[in-house]
């Protein structure tokens, strides 16, 4: 499962820009624009992880995602975030997710307001938070289509067939 990030336009671009500026971006710099807010949201990975894998330890083979919305303030700091969820069971999970979407900082705006930025979070076991960029998804093994081996080992001396008669 893979994470997600939800933003309309206006709030990508006003995060970094004011409208009127963000307008005039070049659709190179509009890209790149998503590109540092994705690359920000990526270093609290680590912190996100250790939240789910808590949830996890408790609530093992569960499956599910939360989702985390913030309020961005022009000055890049988060004002509210609340994370969202119908796993049973999240009552620790939802505080933790939200102390790490509060910790986030963005660059200061020139936005007249708090600009929503919204963020999936696959919960499961395995599963790792990293937002990719549009069009690029993470790498995948390669399916083994391999038979599996088989070892068979009998000794000889366990073999009745193979055993020497004993003579009392």
């Amino acid at each position: 499962m893979n994470c997600r990030l939800v933003v309309g336009a206006f709030a990508a671009l006003s995060m970094m820009g004011s409208l009127a500026h963000a307008e005039k971006m070049s659709p190179a710099q509009q890209k790149a624009l998503q590109l540092k807010i994705i690359a920000q949201l990526n270093t609290k990975g680590p912190q996100m992880d250790a939240c789910t894998k808590r949830f996890l330890d408790e609530y093992p083979k569960t499956k599910g995602a939360v989702t985390l919305s913030m309020k961005i303030s022009p000055e890049g700091k988060v004002v509210s975030a609340q994370a969202v969820t119908a796993l049973k069971g999240a009552r620790n999970l939802r505080p933790c997710i939200e102390a790490v979407g509060k910790s986030y900082t963005f660059e200061p705006t020139k936005a007249a307001g708090p600009a929503p930025l919204s963020i999936t979070i696959p919960v499961e076991e395995g599963a790792k938070f990293k937002l990719y960029p549009p069009g690029q998804e993470p790498k995948r093994p390669k399916e083994d289509k391999t038979a599996p081996a088989i070892f068979r080992f009998t000794p000889s001396t366990w073999n009745p067939a193979n055993s020497a008669p004993t003579t009392p």
